[in-house]
């Protein structure tokens, strides 16, 4: 069985879940009723901290799914010059990525005067902190507090490997394993987030470069082979991610590119091929982009009170999801509507 789009939303879909549990209980065990309790601990609490390998779910699918576009579009344009090439190739993937982005700041961003987010708080007087803010790249020149959501660290660390891209395509297509090697290695290093999901992203082009989960899925061929072997490598990383979320939550989420290996097979092996199951979490992947973008506003900056009202912790999730899903939804037909789809689809083809 490919892992094709179908499969790439499934893992999205699942990193989306993984996500909003993070963002919703990693903080706030006192607001709400646990459906467990470990110890002292909510169970909500505990498989939150592990939701944040959501990250390098995400980009793991990023980097196998732009390999796999890259190399297509190499494939069609090879009467081209490879810089021309690679020039037009980044400048549709961005546009792609910032079409959605700006639909969420334009409609969200506003709203924050009606809860009490000024611009000027927080952009200060510097015109370059709006523009850094507009353009998704807020995060690789200043602090976190510039923006007017912290998620969005992620799109200006994803706008950066897109950027990259092409440059890091040139000594991987001649040495995957080594470059993939060095990118998870360098993962490690105490320097800055920026570089701690670079082998993330590589690993996803490792596999779709070695065709690894086709491999995988022939030689894992009996299920009875594939439930105990994916359940024992799961629990071998969770166990070495809990030791190192015991130093720092940076340090497991520098493992994260590791850990998720197992999580994104299981997520291939078995849960895709559970058919409704299969079907909820590919559709919750095709939205997942719009809903990363947007989802902090409604579970953190404007709504959160009104959701942890709810108190259990099931329909807090539930509600979380249902709201999301269904404001992706209305993006959705909003910008096809408009005619805006239409004319991303022109700007990029």
């Amino acid at each position: 069985m490919k892992f094709d789009v179908r499969q790439t939303n499934i893992v999205k879909g699942t990193a989306l879940l993984l996500l909003l549990c993070h963002h919703l209980f990693l903080t706030t065990a006192d607001r709400y009723i646990s459906v467990l309790m470990l110890g002292d601990v909510p169970f909500e609490r505990l498989f939150a901290e592990y939701g944040k390998c959501c990250v390098a779910m995400f980009m793991f699918c990023s980097g196998y799914g732009l390999y796999k576009s890259y190399t297509a579009f190499l494939q069609k344009r090879q009467d081209k010059p490879i810089w021309k090439t690679d020039i037009v190739f980044v400048k549709n993937r961005l546009l792609k990525l910032l079409a959605n982005y700006w639909v969420v700041f334009i409609l969200f961003v506003p709203l924050g005067l009606l809860f009490g987010r000024r611009f000027y708080e927080i952009y200060g007087s510097d015109p370059l902190h709006y523009l850094a803010d507009i353009f998704g790249v807020s995060y690789l020149f200043y602090d976190i507090n510039y923006t007017m959501n912290a998620t969005w660290w992620y799109m200006g660390i994803i706008i950066l490997y897109y950027l990259l891209f092409p440059l890091l395509m040139k000594p991987f297509m001649r040495l995957p394993t080594l470059v993939t090697a060095i990118a998870i290695a360098i993962a490690f290093l105490p320097l800055h987030l920026k570089q701690t999901y670079l082998g993330a992203f590589l690993l996803g082009a490792y596999f779709a470069n070695k065709a690894l989960f086709e491999k995988v899925d022939k030689v894992l061929h009996s299920l009875w082979l594939k439930i105990p072997l994916l359940l024992v490598m799961l629990a071998v990383v969770s166990v070495v991610r809990f030791h190192l979320n015991q130093i720092s939550m940076l340090s497991a989420m520098r493992f994260d590119a590791i850990y998720v290996i197992p999580v994104i097979l299981i997520c291939y092996l078995l849960l895709s091929r559970v058919k409704v199951l299969g079907r909820f979490l590919e559709a919750l992947g095709q939205k997942s982009g719009l809903i990363f973008l947007f989802h902090t506003f409604i579970t953190y900056y404007y709504f959160r009170d009104l959701l942890f009202s709810v108190k259990q912790s099931t329909l807090i999730f539930v509600i979380a999801l249902a709201v999301c899903w269904l404001i992706a939804w209305l993006l959705e037909w909003l910008m096809k509507i408009t005619g805006y789809q239409k004319l991303v689809k022109k700007l990029t083809s």
